[in-house]
């Protein structure tokens, strides 16, 4: 199917899904604004049909809120302890170094658009699914209904499970929820639609109590507490397992901080030179004193995946 037949297809989707919102009393004040890509732009998870584009305050609230609640975790798994202090110093090079770049790129490529189409979804419809296209449709828009009340950047965890939530409420039923080998997808995806499915099944309006911003924050500590097990699992394996490497999209060994560990060379004084040229200072001096043997493994395992093929 091409171009321009999957966006007629798509602007009739989002006719159905905006009158079904308004009918729950939830509405966007300006109608989404498509953008076909011929290709899936870099520091977008993998998603075979559309993605809603971030902008750059949600998106480094969600950096941030991410950080808060796994990056001491994540060193830990590394064997590397570090201090409040060099850890607030990695979220800042997180921010700065890895998510603006990112932001100038779909703004110098997207700009103006608020979902990307991708070119599968027209093998998608051409192959006879139009009817679940509307479901799809109601995920990413729900996805810009949070941005637009404020509330995805608080609780980031949960959103792709009250998204699935509010997919499936638009069919009037339960998603079914499959194995999946990625670690990600189980938690953040099916796992999050449980929780929120279970935190906002006695509402009567489950659409307007998943705006709420103190059942959402109920329904994101359940999250961390129901998958601890699962979430320390996922961070261990997407710094140790090729396959979970690749699938983690809070790898990116593109950015530009990636790129000057690899060309400082990946070894304990070139990880350390590299944090302290970043302007953490005491995050090098605490890199220096530790065993960076694992780290400088998932670094190396991260640029060995990225510079597979596709």
């Amino acid at each position: 199917m091409n171009k321009e037949k999957v966006l007629e297809f798509a602007e009739g989707s989002l006719d159905r899904v905006l009158a079904f919102y308004d009918r729950q009393g939830i509405s966007l004040p300006h109608r989404p604004k498509f953008r076909y890509a011929k290709v899936n732009p870099v520091g977008i998870m993998r998603e075979p049909f559309m993605s809603v584009l971030p902008d750059e305050e949600a998106g480094k609230a969600v950096k941030t809120s991410w950080h808060r609640n796994f990056s001491r975790a994540r060193f830990e798994i590394l064997g590397i302890t570090l201090s409040d202090e060099a850890l607030e110093e990695n979220l800042q090079i997180e921010i700065s170094l890895n998510y603006l770049y990112l932001h100038k790129y779909w703004r110098e490529n997207f700009s103006g658009a608020d979902i990307l189409l991708f070119p599968p979804l027209g093998k998608y419809l051409t192959d006879g699914y139009q009817k679940n296209l509307d479901g799809h449709m109601a995920h990413e828009v729900w996805h810009l209904i949070e941005k637009d009340r404020n509330v995805l950047h608080t609780t980031p965890l949960i959103a792709e499970g009250t998204a699935r939530r509010a997919e499936g409420l638009f069919f009037g039923k339960d998603l079914a929820v499959a194995k999946n080998p990625n670690l990600y997808i189980t938690i953040f995806y099916y796992g999050a639609d449980c929780v929120v499915r279970d935190c906002m099944r006695a509402f009567r309006n489950p659409y307007k109590e998943m705006l709420n911003p103190q059942v959402r924050e109920r329904a994101q500590r359940e999250l961390l507490k129901r998958y601890e097990e699962k979430i320390s699992e996922f961070f261990r394996r997407s710094c140790f397992e090729k396959d979970h490497v690749r699938s983690d999209p809070t790898n990116d060994a593109k950015s530009p901080f990636q790129e000057r560990l690899l060309s400082n060379g990946l070894t304990p004084a070139g990880v350390a030179k590299t944090y302290r040229d970043a302007g953490a200072p005491t995050l090098a001096r605490e890199l220096e004193g530790q065993d960076l043997g694992p780290y400088i493994k998932s670094l190396k395992l991260l640029h060995e995946c990225a510079a597979e093929p596709a």
